[in-house]
This record gives C-alpha cells, structure tokens and sequence, in this order.
C-alpha cells in the first residue's frame, strides 16, 4: 500500500475488510495491536512478520481456520483390513492363494493377501491382532513365507505395508476433539461444523470414521485391481449417502438451508474424513497479557526446544517496546549502544517479571545481539521469513495444509527454527 499504514489504521480501520490476508511488517505495536483487535472477531487472517539483524518471527492471528485437506505426511492408506465390511471379506475369502498358478499368485492385491494372513494369525491368538514388536516381526515371516519367488511384486508390497494388517481403525484425537468442541452444535454453525455434527452422528453409529474410497497404486493385474476398487468406491458411497442422511437431520434441526452444503463439498468431507482440522489462534490482546498462563507457555517451548530458540520471543517483546518509548530501534546510534543495551535488557526482565518467568532466559549476550544491528535487517533472513510468509498465506487462502500455531521464530545464528503457540 502507499499511504501510511498507520494512518489508514487510525482513520480507516475498515478499508481492511476488503482482503483475505492481511501482511504487516514494521508497523508501530499500539498500531498493530488496533489492527488485530479489529480484524479478529471478523476471522480476516493476520501475519506479523518481524526481521531484526539474525532473529526474525512470524505471528499468525486467526480466529478460526478450518481446513478439509490438510494433506498431512506419511499418512496410510484407509484400508479396513482388521475391520472389513461383508463385501471386501467376501472378496478376499473366495480368492483361493494356493489354487492359483505362478502368473495369478503374483498378481493378486496385497490387500488380500494380508487380509488371508491375518485370518491364519487370528486363528492361533485368540483372534487377536499382532501388539507386540515380536508378534508383528513374526507376521511379517508369515507373509514372506507365502512368496513364491523375489519377482512378485505384490508379495513386496505387502511386506512393506504389512502394518494396515494390524491397525485397527480409530478416531484421530484431533477428530476427537471436533467432535467435542463447544462449536460443535446446532447453533450459528458454519457449513464446516454442520458437516462435523453430522460426522459424531455418523461416528456413533457405526465407531468409525466414512472410508475414503481411495486406493494406492498396486501390483496387480487389471481385473482384480479394478474389482477390488469398486469395492472400496462402493463402500465409500454407501457412507457418504449415511453421511448425506446425518447432514439433512442437522440442517433441519439447525434450521439451516441443505442446499449450503453441496454434494461436491461433503464427498471432499468424506475423502478427507480423517484429516479435518481446524486452527484457531489466541488473539494477539491474549499473548500480551503479562499472564501466568502466557508465561508458562513460554517457559515450555523454550525448555523443549534443544537451542532455546522461542527465548528470542522475550527480547523481541523488549524490543518492540523500547520502540514504542524511544521511538526508533536500540542500537541505531552507536554512542548510545551501551545505554540501549541496558535499558532493552531492563525492559525484558520487566516483561519476565510479568510473565513470571525468569530474567535468566534473556542473556545480556542476546540483547546486545539484537541492540548491535541497530534495527536493521539481514536480506538472507528476511528472504527466508518471506518465504514462510508466503507459504502460510497459501495454506490461509487455499484451505489446504495446516498452517502454524501460531508463532515462528528464525535463530540465523545457530541457523535453527521453531514453532510454538503463546
């Protein structure tokens, strides 16, 4: 923007409605403190980003951010191999392993292949699953015992995915605690949380979350992989049309129209069932609070942190307000560099105090880093903090992936990063 940031703040807090994003840096804190007190009752995302020398943070303010595909890392695939439903059982009990010649036997789904494995293991453990490391290293034998040579690449896959044999499906703790948030009801609730209501419905009906219907790739020839996939597609529109049911009994009892929720939205509900999440930030009139409660916040991440990185935290709280009193950075005059060393390190043992947390936590050593660039801002760092920034914006607008909650500190000196909620 070309006008004064501050100025536009001042006059015209609303012109800030317009955007999705908001990206603030270097704005004075009463001014930045105004901007987030009005634009986080109206859930309108808000990054702070700060470059000072080597140290950088961002701070992400949001009311709440819910998000259906937030595609995490390493998760597995949705098989149901300890809890199939009739169909599937059917499927992988009629397909005869020994029966078949050498060209078929390599060529059958690795999900069949567990699943018959599985089946023999429960038969000598009192229909239990593997538990312990042993158990599971003597399934694992149990399916390499079945290979009949090291060309078949279903018997490696399933070698490699033998762990979908003995998990039993389960309800996330973040799912646990969607379904059991106070914005979990009938009332004044968004599409996302209508769709959450009729997902505990649905939870409690049938213990497990809608199977997603979505299959890795597989050694296997075409026939059976596309009948082994219909299967899956099958069961997962039999739980979206449950789905679909629960939905219309919440929007009737909330008095919402049905038509809020399309069919496109709650398939992609549905696909996603286990990997719902929503992030909802404290407000930056929380985290200023000179709090226990914040303190202790503090004092965890900085203790579970190998280098201590979130203790940079407390000298850029110190920073700011040697700012807000002095009006430019400490550091900036040389002549005055040891008195601005003093006084920042008495602001940060001021803000310790009313943290009640420890002044050890701040060094002289990390005041007089901060004090010695003068307000100044590396380009590596600031390169680094942008793109982030930018990262965590694409998560905002996109509603995909999980952004952090809530702060993000950069050490350029020991080249190390956290993140960590205060």
């Amino acid at each position: 923007m070309t006008e004064n940031p501050v100025a536009v703040i001042d006059e015209n807090i609303a012109w800030f409605d317009q955007f999705t994003v908001i990206i603030v840096t270097n704005i004075p804190a009463p001014a930045l403190q105004k901007l987030a007190a009005h634009l986080y009752p109206k859930n309108i995302p808000l990054l702070v980003v700060t470059s000072v020398g080597l140290i950088g943070s961002i701070r992400i303010q949001v009311k709440e951010h819910t998000i259906i595909e937030s595609k995490p890392d390493n998760s597995l695939p949705d098989l149901r191999i300890t809890e199939p439903w009739d169909k599937l059982k059917e499927y992988c009990e009629n397909i005869e392993l020994n029966e078949l010649d050498d060209s078929a036997h390599g060529h059958i789904p690795y999900i069949v292949i567990l699943y018959q494995v599985l089946q023999q293991w429960k038969q000598t453990h009192d229909g239990k699953v593997p538990q312990t490391y042993k158990e599971k290293q003597e399934f694992k034998n149990l399916v390499v015992e079945g290979r009949r040579s090291d060309e078949e690449g279903n018997y490696a896959e399933a070698i490699t995915e033998v762990k979908n044999a003995w998990l039993l499906p389960e309800i996330p703790e973040w799912i646990e605690e969607l379904i059991s948030s106070e914005k979990c009801t009938n009332q004044n609730a968004t599409t996302f949380w209508l769709c959450i209501l009729a997902l505990k419905q649905f939870i409690d009906d049938h213990k497990a979350l809608p199977l997603s219907g979505s299959l890795p790739d597989m050694s296997s020839d075409t026939v059976s992989y596309q009948t082994i996939q219909s299967l899956y597609k099958d069961k997962a529109n039999e739980d979206y049309n449950a789905m679909s049911h629960y939905v219309d009994n919440v929007c009737k009892i909330s008095g919402k129209p049905r038509s809020d929720i399309s069919e496109e939205y709650l398939r992609l509900v549905c696909k996603n069932a286990q990997f719902l999440r929503c992030v909802a930030t404290r407000s930056m009139a929380q985290e200023f609070e000179l709090s226990a409660d914040n303190g202790m916040k503090i004092t965890e991440a900085i203790e579970c942190d190998m280098y201590g990185t979130p203790k940079w935290y407390l000298v850029l709280r110190g920073y700011s307000k040697f700012q807000i009193d002095y009006n430019r950075a400490p550091g900036v005059c040389v002549k005055d560099l040891d008195e601005d060393c003093k006084v920042l390190k008495r602001y940060c043992d001021e803000i310790c105090q009313g943290l009640g947390v420890s002044t050890g936590l701040v060094s002289h050593e990390s005041v007089q880093e901060i004090c010695r660039f003068g307000g100044g801002e590396i380009h590596t760092i600031s390169a680094t903090l942008g793109g982030v920034a930018a990262q965590e914006i694409i998560k905002l607008i996109t509603k995909q992936l999980v952004p952090f909650n809530n702060t993000f500190l950069l050490d350029g000196i020991t080249c190390t990063a956290t993140t960590f909620e205060v």
